[in-house]
């Protein structure tokens, strides 16, 4: 929010006198894509963050690798924060307030968004549409049935935003005769499924779509992403 602020990074980047490193921290993944990028280029590691796995979950809560625990931690959360908050009122305040500020601060104010609820209202939509084929022109056939005027573009555009602030990933369809992607048509899935869990549980969504997302991020944080579109195919 500070102009200028990529250039004082650089300026100490080059400063080699400086017994210290940078580390940029951020939850919009166009900060690297502009004026910072250029003055760092081939200077910087970007690495992406994830919210803890199942073995991470083990060690934090010390519990016994099983098909119990397992569920427990896909029927939870994987943020940092949700291991130390005392119940699940609390729990559950704090993800939606997580929600409400990644979606005005990172999105609404960056973008000028003019109709907050219709974005809200995508990201729900993806919510509990999560691991299912979904394509803009099903989502703008939704709001239609809901008497809900929006346009193509302005949904494509929401969907990228919430890309963007990694409240949600997007897969391609990938057909693996052609060996080319099919367009239109991609599969979405959260960042983590305390979105599900604790803000829209009164949705049924079933083990095998939250196993699907758990099965994604995991291949994601490996860097397996051709695998990833295999599997979803």
């Amino acid at each position: 929010m500070i102009k200028g602020w990529e250039h004082f990074v650089n300026s100490h980047s080059q400063d080699f006198s400086e017994p210290c490193e940078i580390f940029i921290t951020g939850s919009n993944s166009e900060m690297l894509s502009g004026e910072l990028a250029t003055l760092l280029a081939g200077r910087y590691v970007k690495f992406e963050i994830f919210p803890f796995s199942y073995a991470e979950y083990l060690g934090i809560t010390k519990k016994q690798k099983s098909r119990w625990s397992y569920a427990e931690y896909m029927e939870t959360g994987a943020l940092p924060e949700l291991f130390v908050l005392p119940n699940e009122e609390t729990r559950r305040n704090y993800i939606s307030a997580l929600k409400d500020t990644i979606l005005l601060r990172d999105i609404i104010w960056h973008y000028t968004i003019k109709d907050a609820k219709l974005l809200e209202d995508v990201f729900i939509y993806l919510v509990n549409n999560a691991s299912n084929l979904i394509s803009i022109t099903n989502i703008l056939n939704y709001f239609g049935t809901k008497k809900r005027k929006t346009s193509y573009d302005t949904l494509s555009n929401y969907i990228s935003y919430l890309e963007q602030s990694f409240l949600i990933h997007k897969l391609e369809r990938f057909n693996i005769k052609g060996k080319k992607v099919l367009s239109g048509i991609y599969k979405y899935y959260m960042s983590d499924l305390c979105f599900k869990n604790y803000l829209y549980p009164e949705f049924d969504h079933g083990v095998g779509y939250k196993l699907e997302n758990l099965l994604f991020l995991e291949l994601k944080k490996k860097g397996i992403y051709g695998l990833c579109r295999h599997f979803q195919g």
